[in-house]
């Protein structure tokens, strides 16, 4: 005759959310990281293209690839550009660092809310063992 109390039939459906919702934290955690790292690698190429620039005459010829085709474009106007970009990637770099740091928190919270659920878990089959 198997006994199971009910209580731990409800811990083990809450322990299995809290373990799901932790796996989704880590994955959407993960992607933001690779998101990240994107943003860094495409930070660090504007900036060497923003210090070739620099380099420039005004009156040099510039060429932007749009396409397949190669188009003159003004020095100053290919700075701008670039510089936006640069800023675009840089609130970009921050919006995914805050969205990490949250991610991380929950990430924290959920493992411990899990550990709890464990302990909880183990404490009632001793308890039921003990009864039998």
């Amino acid at each position: 005759q198997e006994h199971k109390m009910p209580a731990s039939d409800g811990l083990a459906e809450r322990l299995e959310n809290e373990a799901n919702a932790f796996r989704s934290i880590q994955k959407e955690l993960q992607n933001h990281v690779s998101n990240r790292q994107k943003l860094l690698s495409q930070q660090n190429e504007n900036d060497l293209v923003s210090k070739e620039l620099a380099l420039l005459d005004d009156d040099a010829e510039v060429y932007k690839l749009v396409g397949p085709a190669l188009l003159l474009q003004d020095v100053a106007e290919a700075k701008s550009n670039v510089a936006k970009r640069l800023e675009w990637i840089g609130s970009e770099i921050k919006r995914c660092d805050n969205f990490i740091k949250e991610q991380e928190k929950k990430s924290e919270e959920k493992k411990s809310k899990i550990m709890e659920l464990q302990q909880t878990m183990q404490a009632a089959q001793q308890k039921s063992l003990a009864a039998h």
